[in-house]
């Protein structure tokens, strides 16, 4: 069996094992970003108008969603459009939407999101640090 035979195995077992995990992790975001060090995240990425992407949907050639946590909170933002010609939209999402986008379109693993988003605010914070 090929090494690419064995990963889409191991890929599509995580898959399968992930609806409890997914709702296990939406409820972990949610009790992080209410958490202290939430707060203070978001309060980083509202100084810094920064984001942090969870995950990048390109449905199509025309529109793309990001699932995103900003400073105000969590949330989609739906870029559409063709050549130059673009709309962007906004609106908020819950955990669970993002917790899923970031399974599904950022292959992350349910049980790594919250330490993978501690991380990006770290690096955040360094960024702000170096100057």
């Amino acid at each position: 069996m090929s090494q690419t035979v064995r990963d889409a195995i191991e890929r599509l077992r995580d898959l399968q094992g992930t609806s409890s995990g997914i709702e296990e992790a939406s409820k972990n975001l949610e009790g992080y970003l209410a958490c202290p060090a939430g707060v203070e995240a978001m309060q980083l990425l509202t100084l810094t108008d920064d984001q942090v992407v969870f995950a990048i949907d390109e449905r199509d050639t025309n529109c793309v969603e990001h699932y995103t946590l900003t400073g105000l909170g969590l949330v989609i933002l739906r870029y559409a459009g063709t050549g130059k010609v673009a709309t962007a939209s906004r609106r908020n999402a819950t955990a669970l939407e993002i917790v899923q986008g970031a399974v599904k379109h950022g292959h992350k693993k349910p049980c790594d999101i919250i330490g993978w988003l501690k991380g990006q605010i770290e690096e955040k914070a360094l960024q702000v640090n170096r100057g």
